[in-house]
């Protein structure tokens, strides 16, 4: 939030040597990108490990003795994954000493100020398909009342062609209304139907849109705010699949830097 990190590098960027100045296609303006210096990049290694001292942990969370959390790795498209995958493969043709300095074993990465104005957290919906809508909400309704947590009540809003409603978590045990959804579709696709299957929705009217059919009924819930993201895996670990999307779907064209590993 003391945007101490990214926005120091902004104010000298005028005396740096350019890595690359362009237009972006399909009017998405135009990008620049400029190399560090070695004084800067030490400048931001201070930076950052300021942000972890048991200090800095304990005002930012207001809870002393937390694992310092620096870093939280969004693997979007599965990229990290993929490059996970041809390391290993590399690996295994190579040998493990070989491997240790080998370039696929880092993976190219973006650090993003989180508190960043310009950085919005859209929610991700989710609509099941080839289900009894009347079904799944009478398993979800039990499901609910099996639950005996200490997070946050939370509401889930469900839509399935003309009908509607709310449902109530009184005591969920994860503290995002989206956990709560996943964590009861995946148990319930357990023993779902044969064809039943879920999808993944960026933007509230074409969830409703698809649930507009009888085998299918979509769920819609509150956003998780991007103030919440680091506090949120402190408390529950890793986040459910799926959680959010960094802006619209419409906003998100372009990969700006890649390496070709051989």
């Amino acid at each position: 939030r003391a945007q101490t990190v990214v926005e120091p590098l902004a104010a000298v960027k005028d005396t740096l040597h350019v890595a690359y100045d362009h237009d972006l296609m399909q009017g998405g303006g135009h990008l620049k990108g400029y190399f560090l210096t070695p004084a800067l990049m030490a400048q931001v290694e201070t930076a950052l490990a300021a942000l972890i001292t048991p200090e800095a942990m304990a005002e930012r969370y207001g809870k002393e003795g937390l694992v310092p959390l620096l870093f939280a790795v969004g693997d979007g498209n599965h990229s990290l994954a993929a490059a996970k995958t041809c390391f290993e493969e590399i690996r295994a043709a190579i040998g493990d000493e070989a491997a240790m300095s080998h370039p696929a074993r880092y993976a190219l990465c973006e650090v993003v100020n989180l508190y960043d104005e310009s950085l919005q957290f859209e929610p991700i919906y989710r609509v099941v398909f080839g289900v009894e809508p009347d079904h799944v909400l009478s398993a979800f309704a039990s499901y609910i009342a099996s639950l005996n947590g200490e997070a946050a009540p939370q509401t889930v809003e469900w839509v399935s062609g003309d009908r509607g409603g709310t449902l109530t978590i009184p005591t969920p045990a994860v503290a995002l209304p989206v956990g709560t959804v996943q964590d009861f579709l995946d148990e319930y696709m357990k023993t779902a139907p044969a064809g039943a299957s879920i999808d993944y929705i960026h933007g509230e009217d074409t969830a409703k849109a698809l649930a507009d059919r009888p085998d299918a009924i979509a769920f819609l819930f509150d956003g998780m705010a991007k103030e919440e993201l680091f506090s949120t895996v402190i408390a529950d670990g890793a986040l459910p699949r799926k959680t959010f999307s960094m802006g619209h779907a419409h906003d998100k064209r372009y990969y700006l830097e890649c390496r070709k590993i051989k």
